[in-house]
């Protein structure tokens, strides 16, 4: 009797679920959206993981080819037993989208509500040292949040999820936004978290043209981990095409990554 074996690509997806898991997303939508009160067999939490992992997947999908997106890709790895790409339909999309909408709408409301009886903003800081941060200067920082928007310039990317607002309500585009927000916030986590071990182990990466550096962008690492596939044989998952380069990002990341390689 002839076995079956089946091959599924993972890439980089699994170092982006690490840093979802590490942010604790999953769990803080769970925590603080409903949709009916019904129990489903996907979570809103699930649900917005797959919609950052589209968003990181730079494949141009739209949101009703969110779960087309997942057929070849080990999902059950990704997003855990039990979940199959067709349950990533439109329609469980659009609820959580709403549910993300409604959220949204009724924070923002409060916030404008607190807003006008106080009649003026808090700039808060980690920083309680005045000789090292002053009152100025925290001021001027903030004043400069305009720098932000160079890290925004990767939500305009044409792969990215900016070009897929195809959407029937216009409320959801505003919970798209949310998402692609969380995607930003993956994907600078990563950068930052693979930089300071670097500069922490003294080590470095190669970049485009093969030069070691020691602040690699997230988006090259992505770029190095394609190729890398799952392979089901039934009995057991083999990792393939895991190179060097690859051992040596998922160790300084650490082993709730290394995990999604089945690397212990």
């Amino acid at each position: 009797m002839s076995k079956e074996y089946s091959s599924k690509s993972l890439a980089h997806l699994g170092i982006v679920s690490g840093m979802i898991d590490e942010l604790g997303i999953v769990e803080a939508i769970d925590r603080h959206l409903q949709i009916d009160g019904k129990e489903r067999d996907v979570s809103l939490g699930i649900l917005c993981k797959a919609l950052i992992l589209n968003g990181l997947g730079f494949t141009q999908r739209t949101l009703y080819m969110v779960s087309t997106f997942f057929e070849d890709k080990p999902i059950e790895v990704l997003l855990g037993e039990g979940v199959e790409p067709g349950q990533l339909n439109d329609t469980s999309l659009g609820r959580c989208l709403d549910a993300i909408h409604r959220k949204v709408w009724c924070e923002r409301a409060k916030f404008e509500a607190q807003a006008e009886r106080k009649g003026r903003f808090i700039v808060a800081t980690n920083e309680p040292d005045e000789e090292k941060l002053s009152d100025l200067e925290m001021l001027k920082n903030y004043q400069g949040q305009a720098k932000v928007e160079r890290g925004f310039r990767f939500l305009k990317d044409p792969q990215f999820m900016a070009a897929t607002l195809f959407v029937k309500k216009p409320e959801r585009v505003e919970a798209l936004l949310f998402i692609m927000t969380l995607c930003l916030s993956v994907y600078a986590g990563l950068e930052y978290r693979v930089r300071e071990k670097l500069a922490a182990a003294q080590e470095t990466l190669p970049n485009q043209l093969g030069k070691e550096v020691k602040n690699p962008t997230m988006r090259w690492i992505f770029a190095c981990f394609n190729g890398i596939h799952i392979l089901d044989t039934a009995d057991k998952k083999l990792v393939l095409n895991i190179k060097p380069l690859h051992l040596k990002v998922l160790h300084l990341l650490g082993q709730k990554y290394l995990n999604y390689y089945f690397l212990n």
